[in-house]
């Protein structure tokens, strides 16, 4: 038996993205921000996020929901088609693999909200952004239990 937890939950989701023909593999990271200085645009940052409303019984089992975020970013530029296009390729990613390809312990991996349009400018007042995105935020209801024994 496997223990997931957030770094499995978030590999296996960048796994799923890099897969996808809407984002080049070197765009897909966990966490740094560096490609986009460094990649080929979109990209997709995948970040963690907390334990929200664990669910219990008298048995010493619990289901927590793992919170995780994916961030879609493109250089700013008018028009948003390709961005949209990117964001709706991580949902629709999501959405096609709800036990993330059937990740041991993995119950239901759902989309629960989608941000509005974000933008990145340099530290300087006055400064155009450099990049726009979106936040996509999911969330990964898990199977655990109380002593810590795994998945079943």
């Amino acid at each position: 038996m496997t223990r997931v937890d957030q770094d499995a939950i978030q590999e296996q989701v960048q796994s799923l993205l890099q897969a996808d023909d809407a984002f080049a593999a070197v765009s897909v990271t966990l966490g740094e921000f560096a490609c986009l200085a460094n990649g080929q645009p979109p990209w997709a940052v995948i970040l963690p996020g907390g334990l929200t409303q664990p669910i219990g019984d008298a048995y010493g089992e619990y289901a927590p929901r793992l919170r995780g975020f994916v961030e879609v970013w493109r250089p700013y530029a008018p028009g948003y088609a390709d961005l949209v296009a990117a964001l709706q390729a991580v949902v629709d990613v999501l959405n096609a693999h709800p036990t993330l390809n059937e990740l041991a312990g993995v119950v239901l991996a759902r989309v629960t909200e989608v941000s509005d349009l974000l933008f990145l400018a340099p530290d300087m007042p006055g400064s155009e952004p450099q990049y726009a995105g979106f936040r996509v935020a999911y969330e990964v209801l898990v199977r655990w239990s109380y002593s810590g024994e795994g998945e079943y």
